[in-house]
């Protein structure tokens, strides 16, 4: 029997192609979800299922092949990320998740640029699982994003990534410095801060030579979270640091400064003065001995 131009079997087990030809949906979803506990011998015919005029039906496909673990699924799958309904096209960049391949992250890269916000924070979460570079290159990338919940995805993207963050964090430091044109843009702090947060998480000695460098950054507001996500990982190797950001030109940084090298070495060795003892103390017992 033919099904949307395809010859399919007329296996009675599956229960179709006699219920995905049915005039009612909900006839034809009952027949999908069926097919989902055929294993992949049911792969084809979802396939094609993925043609049905019924969103409804489309959205039950990509949910049944989540369990599909073969080329034809993937490819199926792949389809589904250019449904015209962005419900199935979320569900599809959802469904794509840990299948790690070449083909798959740079689909759900291209899905970043998709008009629907859902959409392309359903693909972040898919990319944050991935070991391939460009998915946190591209996650790095979505900070940017023009809408608040996929920069947030974004975030805990990077945020579930553990150690393979750390190009990303690193990127969104200092790879969106503020300019002159947008020093005060709200978004560009937001991000910065975030990464300096995901630095802190890494906490291995890549990501402390990243915050240590922060230290130098032309934002203020940038420095001082620098200064205190040091002061509270109790990094020694951050005090000369800390010392140079004692003369900072803004009074809340050099008060942070103050603050972590107090907690770090039970004092400030900035206000440390010489040593020696003074020569104005010495002279009353150099007369005293001549006298």
């Amino acid at each position: 029997m033919v099904y949307n131009g395809a010859t399919v079997s007329s296996d009675s087990s599956f229960g179709f192609p006699a219920a995905l030809l049915d005039s009612c949906w909900r006839t034809r979803r009952q027949a999908v979800e069926e097919l989902a506990n055929a294993g992949n011998r049911g792969t084809p015919i979802l396939g094609e299922a993925l043609g049905d005029r019924c969103a409804s039906v489309r959205l039950s496909v990509v949910e049944a092949l989540k369990s599909h673990a073969n080329r034809r699924a993937v490819n199926a799958l792949l389809a589904a990320l250019a449904d015209r309904k962005p419900s199935v096209r979320r569900a599809a960049a959802e469904a794509l998740s840990g299948r790690d391949t070449p083909r798959v992250v740079k689909a759900l890269v291209g899905l970043l640029r998709d008009s629907i916000p859902k959409v392309r924070e359903a693909a972040l979460g898919s990319l944050s699982i991935s070991a391939d570079k460009r998915a946190v290159t591209a996650i790095a990338n979505a900070f940017a994003d023009p809408d608040e919940d996929v920069r947030l995805a974004a975030a805990m993207a990077l945020s579930n990534m553990g150690q393979r963050a750390l190009p990303g964090a690193t990127h969104v430091l200092h790879g969106t410095r503020s300019t002159s044109r947008a020093m005060d843009d709200p978004h560009r702090i937001w991000a910065r801060m975030t990464a300096i947060l995901l630095l802190k998480g890494i906490a291995d000695d890549e990501a402390v030579i990243e915050l240590i460098k922060t230290l130098q950054d032309d934002d203020a507001t940038v420095r001082r979270a620098a200064i205190i996500v040091l002061t509270d990982m109790e990094c020694q190797q951050a005090i000369p640091g800390l010392i140079r950001a004692c003369s900072d030109d803004d009074d809340s940084v050099r008060a942070a400064a103050d603050a972590g090298l107090k907690a770090l070495c039970g004092e400030d060795p900035a206000a440390d003065g010489p040593q020696d003892e003074p020569e104005d103390e010495a002279l009353p017992r150099e007369a005293s001995e001549r006298s």
